[in-house]
Order: structure tokens, then C-alpha cells, then sequence
């Protein structure tokens, strides 16, 4: 029984030396979620439509707009150059992420890039 209890106490002990074995999973965000380390939110806006509602976010990067796409990229996310000439990838018909020159035209608010920053990422998601 003594060495029952012994056992016992000295597993518990090497358990919080070293840590609990853990059971639980990190959450991990879809890629079109993600944002390259040091990206700065920017704004957040609502649009209602007749028959639709749009929401968006804009975050700038230091990245360019190359290393943006290619940070995406290699999550297996394929872009298409939209007719204002951002880069659009479309999970579906009402998500979207967009990359934009910060220096260029893309859907913006008061708060703007700061000149370290290079690229713009904005997130939409369209819903009736």
C-alpha cells in the first residue's frame, strides 16, 4: 500500500516538473483567415445594399503585394487579378480576400497605411 502510494506521488511529481500531458488541440484559422505576422488593422465597415449586406476589414502589411500573395500561396490559396487590379481569392460566392497596393485604389476608410507598409489586405463577406 506504501509503495501504492508512493508510486502515485512520484508520478504526480514528475508530472508537474515536466507538465501534463495534454489532450487539447490549438485552434487553427482557415488560411483566408490568417494575416502575415505584424499586419495592422485598419477599419471595419458595413454596407447595405437593396438585397445584400457586405462586410469588410483592411489590414496593412510591410510585406509587398508579391510576398502577401505569396504568404497565401503557400497555403494553398490561388488568387485571380480582379478589373481594379487587386488580387482576389474567393472561397466561395460570398467571402472574399483581396490583396491591393497600399499605394493604390482599393475600398479604404480615414485610417490609411503608414508608409512602411506596403500591401493592404482586406476581408469581405457578402450575406442577403
Amino acid at each position: 500500500m506504501i509503495a501504492i502510494r508512493l508510486i502515485s506521488i512520484c508520478a504526480l511529481s514528475l508530472c508537474v516538473l515536466v507538465g501534463f500531458p495534454s489532450t487539447a488541440r490549438p485552434i487553427v484559422a482557415p488560411p483566408a483567415q490568417r494575416l502575415p505576422a505584424g499586419a495592422r488593422h485598419l477599419c471595419s465597415e458595413h454596407v447595405t445594399g437593396t438585397n445584400m449586406h457586405i462586410t469588410w476589414t483592411s489590414f496593412a502589411v510591410r510585406e509587398t503585394v508579391p510576398q502577401t500573395r505569396a504568404f497565401y500561396e503557400a497555403m494553398a490559396l490561388r488568387f485571380t487579378t480582379s478589373d481594379d487590379g487587386g488580387l482576389v481569392y474567393a472561397s466561395n460566392a460570398q467571402s472574399r480576400l483581396m490583396i491591393y497596393p497600399a499605394s493604390g485604389s482599393y475600398p479604404s476608410c480615414a485610417e490609411r497605411p503608414l508608409p512602411n507598409e506596403h500591401a493592404v489586405i482586406i476581408r469581405s463577406r457578402s450575406t442577403p
